[in-house]
């Protein structure tokens, strides 16, 4: 059930407030998830310049 209403969701909800929640939803997982890798990258790399620069 959940499953089609996410792969059709024009079928289902002829109302557009279901996609546009669902749009605001996925760009927020990207925005956490760049902002994530951008994180560790930080934490990886920091080690390293630290350790060039000795």
């Amino acid at each position: 059930m959940l499953a089609t209403n996410f792969l059709r969701p024009m079928e289902h909800a002829p109302d557009k407030g279901c996609a546009k929640a669902r749009n605001h939803l996925l760009l927020l997982l990207l925005f956490l998830f760049l902002t994530t890798a951008i994180v560790f990258n930080l934490f990886v790399n920091f080690p390293k310049i630290s350790t060039v620069q000795k």
